[in-house]
């Protein structure tokens, strides 16, 4: 979602293709526009760094997309209860120096020179994985969108603010403007934009 962007649909009511799109680079959010625009896809929701949002913004025009932004937020820090630092109110990026990071991607590190510093990341583009890895590993950290509480409960995490982190991201709706909903179609618009919103 660098921007960091994913794409999630639904198959339309009668018989059509359901085609998801994993997060990805701003290049295959492009991809994902094309996909709505070409009405592979009915309904896709995005998730990129604000400073792009006047770019998508044009590009869902140039598409004939319709685009409203659902939330605004920034990432926090995701931990185990039993973290060390878990007992902190707000932490700071220098608080995570040498802990190992769970990261969402299937990008490797290239051997560098020896001066260079290693950093201890994690890469998996699963979801599960991500959890289930930061759950059994004492130390570890990944960023993450603001999480339900009862899911929180369910792995035993804390959420932490991260009082350097000024990366501001948009989670935004986008359809067809030409598009024909079904009625089913248009009840889960409505019922994000109230999940949303509430």
């Amino acid at each position: 979602l660098a921007g960091k962007a994913g794409l999630s649909t639904h198959p339309p009511a009668e018989g059509g293709r359901m085609m998801p799109q994993e997060k990805g680079s701003v290049r295959s959010l492009g991809k994902a526009l094309e996909l709505l625009a070409n009405g592979e896809v009915e309904i896709g929701i995005i998730r990129f760094r604000s400073e792009y949002r006047d770019y998508f913004e044009e590009q869902m025009t140039q598409r004939g997309l319709n685009f409203e932004i659902l939330s605004k937020y920034r990432y926090q820090i995701l931990l185990r209860r039993d973290h060390p630092l878990a007992q902190k109110s707000v932490l700071q990026r220098s608080d995570l120096a040498d802990l190992p990071e769970i990261v969402h991607g299937d990008t490797f590190r290239q051997s560098g020179q020896p001066d260079q510093h290693v950093s201890r990341k994690i890469y998996t583009v699963d979801r599960l994985a991500q959890l289930s890895l930061l759950e059994k590993l004492p130390t570890s950290y990944m960023w993450a969108s603001a999480m339900p509480e009862r899911c929180l409960r369910r792995w035993g995490f804390v959420q932490k603010i991260c009082s350097d982190n000024q990366i501001v991201y948009h989670d935004a709706i986008a359809f067809n403007a030409q598009y024909n909903m079904s009625e089913i179609e248009t009840e889960l618009l409505e019922y994000i934009f109230s999940r949303y919103h509430r």
